[in-house]
This record gives structure tokens, sequence and C-alpha cells, in this order.
């Protein structure tokens, strides 16, 4: 039962203006651990509505997030990019529901590859520590379990981002 919903409301519209309430509370306290709570319920209600290319949309912005360092404790700023110790990765579980929604709009990986592209690039505040096609290829390496080739791209991030500094 959902309370306080105004009669003219449907429940998953109700629900989208929650959660858009929630997601900007959030941010603006620095909450970083809800706000990726929230994302991940919202890109689960459009899985339900069948909205599943604008889950992969939101899982992929997630992904980015991750990958920039913004975690369960803000964002990192510390040299951690010793792939399998650093906080920097993927969450299996996103991984793996980009996967079903692929499988449920019939795309290929390259067309799924165009498409994370794309999203990536719609947000290149975080491209802080690797760029937009390297976070894609993050996301087939770790999906397809090929972690050495992961461990190379942070090697490589990691040497880019000390000469930078």
């Amino acid at each position: 039962m959902i309370v306080n919903k105004p009669e003219h409301m449907s429940d998953a519209d109700w629900q989208w203006s929650e959660y858009n309430r929630l997601s900007l509370e959030y941010m603006k306290s620095g909450d970083f651990a809800a706000l990726r709570g929230i994302q991940y319920e919202m890109s689960m209600q459009l899985k339900r509505e069948g909205k599943h290319f604008d889950a992969i949309r939101l899982l992929m912005y997630m992904c980015c997030s991750d990958l920039a360092g913004v975690s369960l404790a803000g964002w990192y700023t510390l040299d951690l990019f010793d792939y399998g110790s650093t906080p920097m990765s993927l969450a299996p579980g996103i991984v793996k529901q980009v996967g079903i929604c692929q499988r449920k709009l019939k795309m290929s990986d390259d067309e799924l590859k165009g498409k994370l592209l794309s999203f990536a690039n719609e947000r290149p505040e975080l491209a802080i520590y690797f760029s937009a096609d390297e976070m894609v290829d993050i996301f087939f390496l770790e999906r397809d379990g090929e972690k050495n080739k992961v461990a190379e791209i942070y090697k490589m991030a990691n040497k880019r981002h000390k000469v930078n500094k």
C-alpha cells in the first residue's frame, strides 16, 4: 500500500516522483550509498516496465560512477588502481542486469558496445581515471571474466594518472 499518494497519480507515477525526490535529496546530502541504491531500484523499475534500453542507460551510468571512484563512501581521491583491491570496480550484479536487458532487447555485443559508449560519453564528468572507451572495455572484460586484461587497463590508467598529477 502506498501512503500519501495523490488520487490522480498512478502508482508508477508516484513511485517515479519518489525516486526523483529521494535522488535529489541524496545528491544534496552527499549520501552516495543511498543514491546508488535508488538508482538501482530505478533501473529495476524500468525493467519491470519493459523499458530495458532505459534500464541499460541507468546501469551504465552506475558503472561509470563506480569506475570514477564514486562509491558507497563518496569520491575516492587516493591512488587505488591495484585491480582486485580497488573499490573502483564494477559490481557483478550491475553487469548481470545489463546482460539481462541486452538479451530482452536481442542486442548483439556490437550494438550493446555502441550504446554503452554513447551512454558513457553522456557523462564526461565521470571520465576521471578511465576514458569512456576504457569503461566500456572494462565492462565487457569483466562480463567475460577477463581479469588479466582488466588489470592491464588499470595499470595503464594508474600510469597515466601518476603522470598527470
